[in-house]
């Protein structure tokens, strides 16, 4: 017969383990998108503070993100001397890592399936039209290259453009 109480105190470790495992896989996986490969003291709040950042000035996640294996990242930003002075900090980090823009370049892709061009499709395809339909599977199947014929696939929504409600899970 199993040991009830050894399974649940089994099961209560790893529950108890989950919030510690959670915050270290967030910190690699952030880590990676500003170019960090091994982790040090400090970098949570690089991050933290980037997000922070861009949160405030309206600056798109994946094109920012994107934007950071280049040097066009402080385009993004609404006043581009807020994102200098975090971007201070981020290279002083960057001198110790080996590779920081091919680690960022593996990770932030280009382009991501955003909801009004899924829209836009749609509405295209539901007229006899599948050109958009094409293009975007053509661009989404290699999200991670730098096609400058996809560049405005990667813009995020004008309001106008802005899907309130979406369905399967797009």
């Amino acid at each position: 017969m199993p040991d009830v109480d050894a399974a649940i105190q089994s099961f209560t470790q790893a529950v108890h383990a989950m919030p510690a495992m959670i915050q270290r896989l967030w910190r690699e996986a952030f880590g990676r998108k500003i170019g960090l490969s091994t982790q040090q003291e400090g970098d949570e709040k690089l991050v933290t503070d980037l997000l922070t950042l861009m949160a405030e000035q309206q600056a798109d996640f994946t094109n920012t993100f994107r934007a950071l294996s280049g040097d066009t990242a402080r385009d993004h930003y609404l006043d581009p001397m807020a994102f200098d002075l975090w971007a201070e900090n981020w290279k002083k980090r960057l001198v110790t890592e080996h590779n920081a823009e091919n680690v960022m370049r593996s990770v932030n892709p280009f382009i991501i399936p955003r909801n009004h061009q899924i829209e836009a499709m749609i509405q295209a395809a539901v007229g006899g039209d599948y050109t958009l339909f094409h293009r975007l599977n053509a661009a989404l199947a290699d999200p991670y290259s730098t096609a400058e014929t996809n560049a405005d696939l990667t813009r995020p929504p004008l309001d106008s453009e802005r899907v309130r409600a979406t369905f399967c899970g797009t």
